[in-house]
């Protein structure tokens, strides 16, 4: 949920006027919503923008349909069937409104990066893969790319077998997407690991 800075609401209750101005300046025109959904799209940015909650009971009765009769006879919502909107919105508050889709917009490149740094596999398995644990190298693309003839990388070894989660328990805060070059399976695993720290590091 986008979390909106310099809200005017802050710390005040949701209300159907203030529902209203969510509904205005959050949803799409001409997209369907039903009221469930609407409330949960308010009542969650109201809240993660520094909002408090309703102060009354059933929110959705008191608060969301009080805001969409308002709409309706302001002509820019249509209940186009029982329980489904949609909206004809305009006179938006601009600031309000971009800083939403800005935090939007970031939210979604930041899942989309950890959707993909969730699917780092490595390229290379060594070994037999039944085995418990393994030793792990990997590496980031840009650190090799500034590197001459050596560049940092990383040794390790685990019995966790989700590779990206190997790659989490090491640190926060990763440049990008590391290149899993290889692991090795090995029933010694944690001495093959300072085998090579040892001889090769």
């Amino acid at each position: 949920m986008a979390v909106v800075k310099n809200y005017k609401y802050k710390g005040v209750p949701l209300t159907s006027g203030i529902a209203k101005y969510l509904i205005i300046n959050n949803l799409e025109s001409n997209k369907p919503y039903k009221t469930k959904e609407i409330k949960e799209i308010i009542v969650g940015i109201h809240l993660e923008a520094g909002g408090m909650p309703h102060e009354g009971k059933d929110v959705q009765r008191n608060v969301i349909k009080k805001a969409l009769s308002i709409l309706k006879l302001n002509g820019k919502a249509v209940n186009i069937t029982q329980g489904n909107w949609k909206f004809d919105l305009g006179d938006r508050d601009d600031n309000f409104h971009q800083e939403v889709l800005k935090k939007k917009e970031s939210l979604e490149k930041k899942k989309q990066k950890i959707d993909a740094f969730n699917l780092i596999e490595p390229k290379r398995i060594i070994g037999d893969i039944t085995l418990e644990g393994f030793v792990y190298f990997y590496y980031y693309p840009e650190y090799k790319k500034s590197g001459k003839e050596t560049w940092p990388c990383k040794i390790g070894s685990s019995k966790e077998k989700d590779y990206s989660r190997v790659i989490k328990q090491v640190g926060t805060g990763i440049p990008e997407n590391p290149i899993l070059e290889f692991v090795i399976f090995h029933e010694k695993y944690k001495e093959l690991e300072k085998f090579i720290h040892y001889h090769f590091f």
